[in-house]
């Protein structure tokens, strides 16, 4: 699916018929996607996602006003660029999302991805209004792998602590909010029996 520079969407499943008084949605029960590829573009902000399902369970309803999807399975994604920059490539999650979407909006309201080896609750909303697209990220997880963390992170974040083995245990909550070409990130932390250990040098940080 995807939107062009003006907006315009083409995954526009179900359309009312204007000379009906009632409107039915489609409901998808289930259906199951082995090796498929998942491209989601908006050509607005030079947004792409692909993806590749391994084993995806999809079910939903499919309607005028909204669609409603739950997916749940394993994902191999092979690149996320936003404002036509990479942001992250070649990461494989385990994923259980209840989702809808419009023209206008994009939400996760309930979502549990295992990414790499961590355990994240994440939700998300793309909405547009009068004077641009919102974006509200959050993701938290606890007891998470520090290593295991840094490794997944887009790689402009992660590359200054390439040099250092990581050990310790750390409790997360990410919020990446505001406007989609300009949104502020704020993170939370909590962080026990942490260490870096420069690997050249081996000097010990605590």
């Amino acid at each position: 699916p995807g939107l062009d520079a003006n907006g315009v969407e083409n995954f526009r499943i179900w359309k009312s018929d204007t000379a009906s008084t009632t409107s039915s949605p489609i409901a998808l029960e289930a259906v199951t996607l082995n090796g498929a590829l998942i491209r989601y573009r908006d050509d607005r902000d030079r947004t792409e996602v692909l993806a590749t399902g391994r084993t995806l369970s999809v079910s939903g309803s499919f309607a005028d006003a909204m669609n409603d999807l739950h997916v749940a399975g394993d994902l191999q994604v092979r690149s996320i660029a936003l404002k036509g920059e990479p942001m992250l490539a070649d990461r494989r999650a385990r994923i259980s999302l209840e989702m809808s979407f419009n023209a206008n909006r994009f939400r996760i309201q309930k979502g549990e991805v295992i990414l790499g080896d961590l355990p994240l609750e994440v939700s998300l909303t793309v909405e547009q209004d009068a004077k641009g697209q919102n974006l509200d990220l959050r993701a938290s997880g606890l007891d998470l792998d520090i290593a295991e963390l840094f490794a997944q992170l887009p790689e402009k974040v992660s590359a200054p602590f390439v040099r250092y083995g990581m050990q310790g245990r750390v409790d997360l909550a990410v919020h990446y909010a505001g406007p989609l070409d300009s949104p502020s990130l704020s993170i939370g932390a909590q962080v026990a029996k942490a260490r870096m250990k420069e690997r050249i040098t081996g000097a010990m940080f605590t």
